[in-house]
């Protein structure tokens, strides 16, 4: 009769389908994602850098350093990065620190409305000029 060890069954597939030690079960390996634009986006956006901020430095990821720099913009005045900072709200919603800290559904509204009166200036501010140039 056959010994224990060749038995074929549950469980106990044939010595010759069994791998062989050092071999792997899959050859080809996992396949690779593909690279994409979102996923090439995201994996950026996390990697971290050094930045210097009240006198300590501190490693933050560039997606939290580009929303200080959007955010110091807006601060400064710049139109645009308040357009910016206002749609990510709105898409995004209004973080819960800022909403504790004041900042609610009606500030914004009165910070677009400004937003609206400034792009209506600036769009006659530019009409004005357009009409004094000589042709």
């Amino acid at each position: 009769m056959e010994d224990d060890n060749d038995a074929v069954g549950y469980k106990r597939p044939p010595k010759s389908k069994q791998y062989k030690p050092g071999q792997s079960g899959n050859p080809s390996g996992r396949t690779k994602k593909v690279a994409n634009l979102k996923n090439d986006l995201a994996a950026e956006l996390r990697e971290s850098i050094v930045i210097h901020e009240n006198g300590r430095t501190r490693r933050i990821t560039k997606q939290q350093a580009f929303i200080k720099a959007l955010m110091a913009s807006a601060i400064k005045g710049d139109i645009r990065a308040i357009n910016a900072i206002v749609a990510y709200t709105r898409n995004f919603g209004a973080p819960d620190q800022v909403v504790e800290d004041g900042i609610g559904s009606e500030d914004l509204t009165l910070l677009q409305d400004y937003l609206d009166r400034e792009r209506q200036r600036r769009e006659q501010l530019h009409l004005s000029k357009l009409k004094k140039e000589p042709k």
